[in-house]
């Protein structure tokens, strides 16, 4: 048994971790006097970035969405900018625990402030 991407072969049974720093296709590979079959397995590597947000609380807008309990914010009354990361295309903000700023959505936005700030975490394309 043979995997791309690892050195030598692999025992008939098991588990083996891989950890690969970008987006990587693992083709596993048994062979035997029948012959021989082979599957493959994307891993994805998804960007992360650390970002900055400042705002005026009192003019901030938001949507809130009751039958999913979320409040949006609308991004034209927050200022992003990217402190540590791998930059890219935002497509949401996670402020906290209870308000998602969801970047393309960009309409059904009405006023509201809020006071309560914590962690941000955003992924980036």
């Amino acid at each position: 048994i043979t995997c791309s991407n690892i050195f030598g072969s692999l025992p008939a049974t098991g588990t083996m971790e891989v950890r690969p720093s970008k987006t990587t296709t693992y083709t596993l590979t048994a062979t035997n006097s029948d012959g021989q079959d082979a599957k493959s397995c994307l891993v994805e590597i998804k960007k992360w970035a650390i970002l900055d947000i400042s705002t005026d609380p009192e003019n901030i807008s938001f949507y809130y969405d009751p039958l999913n309990d979320s409040a949006y914010t609308d991004p034209f009354t927050i200022f992003i900018n990217e402190s540590n990361g791998v930059g890219g295309e935002i497509h949401s903000v996670i402020i906290g625990t209870f308000i998602n700023s969801d970047l393309c959505r960009l309409n059904n936005f009405g006023s509201g402030r809020f006071d309560s700030y914590g962690m941000l975490s955003i992924y980036c394309a």
